[in-house]
């Protein structure tokens, strides 16, 4: 697993690089170079994501933003709509910092709760 993800007691999420997902992101630059910061961050949370989180497009919640937004609950109805029945969380600083980097760097990235 190359991500912890923990609920911060003020309801933020925290997601910390174990040292394995250190290595892992190095390989990716290295390996990947045609990948984008959202492309390196969903390869490191996929076990999580595998699990039970969802990657959600702005639409899914009526956001007016490009930034990433996870949920711990959502999923698709019959119809293919996104449901989301969970708590949401986005990264407010998508512009300015390279998730991967300050990831790397800081050992971590700080969602803010959205929902």
């Amino acid at each position: 697993m190359y991500t912890n993800f923990n609920v911060l007691p003020n309801g933020n999420l925290c997601i910390e690089l174990t040292d394995e997902g250190k290595e892992e992101i190095e390989d990716l630059w290295s390996n990947h170079p045609e990948w984008n910061d959202y492309d390196i961050l969903r390869e490191l949370i996929e076990h999580q994501l595998c699990n039970g989180w969802s990657w959600l497009n702005p639409e899914d919640v009526g956001a007016l933003t490009e930034a990433p937004i996870l949920s711990d609950g959502a999923s698709y109805d019959d119809d293919g709509a996104m449901e989301v029945y969970g708590k949401v969380w986005w990264y407010p600083n998508y512009m300015v910092d390279e998730l991967s980097v300050v990831l790397h760097d800081d050992g971590k990235l700080i969602f803010e709760l959205a929902l």
